[in-house]
Parts: C-alpha cells; structure tokens; sequence
C-alpha cells in the first residue's frame, strides 16, 4: 500500500497525509487540500494539507488519469471512457 505524503522542500522527514491507499496517482494541490486518483479503484480523492480525514469525490471511474484543480472543481481524465469529468471541491 503507497501513502500521500509531503515533505519540507529542503528536505527532511515525509509526512504521511492518507494511509491505506492501494495505487495513489496523479497529485494536485491547492491552497487547502492534496487531491489524487487511486488508479486501484477507480477514486478521486482529497485530503487538508495538514493530514486528516480523506474524502472521495468521486469513485467507480473507468482508469483515471492526469489530475487538476482550480478554485472551484477538481478535473480528471476518464481514459477508459473517453470523457474528462469533474467534481465540486
């Protein structure tokens, strides 16, 4: 199982953010939250940047890919079915 995490930019000790994700991919970020896709699944997902409590915005998608946010959805490449959708943040 893969975690999101961060870590300091000069470097230093990573932060786990979200546990118990089988295939995270794709990371995005705004000023508040750390967005991914679990490719195992077929989830969209978000969590504060400090860690806490994960929230799926969206699952059951057909191989999701490429990830983008911008002040009021998230996007996402549906690649098995041809489509770019989107979620409310």
């Amino acid at each position: 199982m893969s975690r999101p995490g961060r870590a300091p930019l000069a470097g230093g000790t990573v932060t786990t953010l979200a546990s118990g994700q089988a295939d995270p991919d794709a990371i995005a970020v705004d000023a508040t939250s750390v967005y991914w896709i679990d490719q195992h699944d077929g989830t969209v997902m978000k969590v504060p940047l400090g860690g806490g409590t994960t929230t799926t915005l969206a699952s059951g998608q057909n191989a999701p890919r490429c990830i983008a946010v911008d002040s009021k959805s998230v996007y996402w490449t549906d690649v098995g079915g041809g489509t770019v959708m989107n979620a409310p943040k």
